[in-house]
């Protein structure tokens, strides 16, 4: 079980531009539902770290989908028993540009 999830400042600033679009284009019941999934992933990521996929980029680095247009990667770090949420991707933007 993980100790503690830290939140990056660029996961933190993604996190909130998807929800700011989601509540201008698409309503409150949008962001509600992203939330909630957001939270469950983010259980399931402290319960169990090596869960979802294995990036190649970067060592203890994962990434998992929270939604068909957006993916959370994230970093486990052993020695702090510590999962660092490291960004909110758009899948729609150009993949080589991915940086964390």
């Amino acid at each position: 079980m993980v100790k503690e999830v830290i939140w990056s400042v660029r996961a933190t600033k993604t996190y909130w531009q998807i929800i700011t679009y989601l509540q201008e284009e698409f309503g409150e019941q949008s962001v509600i539902e992203f939330v909630n999934t957001v939270h469950n992933k983010i259980e399931l990521i402290s319960s169990n770290p090596f869960l979802f996929r294995k990036s190649t980029i970067q060592k203890n680095t994962f990434l998992t989908s929270i939604h068909k247009r957006t993916t959370l990667v994230y970093r486990y770090r052993p020695v702090k028993q510590a999962i660092e949420l490291l960004i909110f991707w758009n899948t729609r933007m150009d993949s080589s540009k991915l940086r964390f």
